[in-house]
């Protein structure tokens, strides 16, 4: 597990808190590991988000400084899905997928 080549996938709440920690957490540790976000689930999550007619708002305070590492990982069309959510103040949690989503 600590193998220096391994890649580590990161997986959060799609919000402002959520993308800084990815964002803190790849730059802490990029000398050791490469880590990046888990698109396959937050593919999954943008999905499921579509079929909810209201999704949470977001929480008060939350640091928006993010740069756009997070977003860099992800194709123009999924960067869209998220910024619509993120200037909508909403976020989509991670608990929105089970195991009954895959």
């Amino acid at each position: 597990m600590k193998h220096p080549k391994n890649t580590i996938y990161y997986f959060g709440d799609l919000d402002y808190e959520g993308i800084g920690i990815y964002e803190n957490l790849a730059e802490k540790f990029r000398s050791r590991w490469k880590i990046i976000p888990f698109v396959p689930a937050y593919q999954a999550m943008l999905g499921k988000a579509e079929q909810i007619t209201e999704l949470p708002e977001t929480k008060e305070h939350q640091n928006r400084n993010i740069s756009t590492q997070f977003f860099s990982c992800f194709d123009e069309i999924m960067v869209k899905k998220m910024e619509a959510v993120l200037d909508k103040d909403r976020y989509i949690p991670q608990e929105i997928l089970n195991t009954a989503d895959f």
